[in-house]
């Protein structure tokens, strides 16, 4: 394989690297914002209430995850953007607006918050599991119309 291939191999690689990370940023700054927008939504329109059949245990892991997710998806996006500060990466919201350093840039610090990301997305992914094995106990076991509740009653023709 001559230099050049590796060259061009090598610029290719970097290329998608740079093109992956910048999707990440988007889609990490889009779930801050619907999680924001979703949280006004549900000040206005409250979740309906968990029956009263349930074990009070499970609708209090029911209501601890669901705000575990919200604390997630709203601290997952500034601890990536805290990340990339610390690293000394400026950061555009959707590419346009300059957002301003959490940190200054800092190894100790970037080290720090990789790990944070990282543990964070883990406990994300995994009370995500924890969510659907109860949507699915509910919807195949069950049968006790709890997954129904997700459904927003336009939907439904309530």
């Amino acid at each position: 394989m001559s230099r050049n291939a590796i060259e061009s191999a090598a610029d290719e690689l970097r290329s998608s690297r740079k093109r992956v990370s910048l999707a990440h940023r988007f889609i990490g700054l889009t779930i801050l914002v619907l999680t924001l927008l979703r949280l006004l939504w549900r000040r206005a329109h409250p979740a309906p209430a968990l029956p009263t059949t349930m074990h009070p245990a499970t609708r209090a892991l029911a209501r601890g995850t669901q705000y575990l997710f919200y604390v997630l998806l709203l601290v997952l996006p500034f601890t990536g953007w805290a990340l990339l500060n610390s690293a000394g990466v400026p950061v555009k919201g959707f590419g346009v607006l300059e957002l301003p350093n959490l940190v200054v840039a800092n190894a100790a610090t970037l080290k720090q918050l990789k790990l944070t990301h990282l543990t964070l997305n883990s406990l994300l992914f995994a009370s995500l599991f924890l969510h659907w094995a109860g949507a699915a106990r509910h919807a195949w076991l069950l049968k006790d119309g709890v997954v129904g509740r997700m459904v927003p009653d336009f939907l439904r023709g309530n």
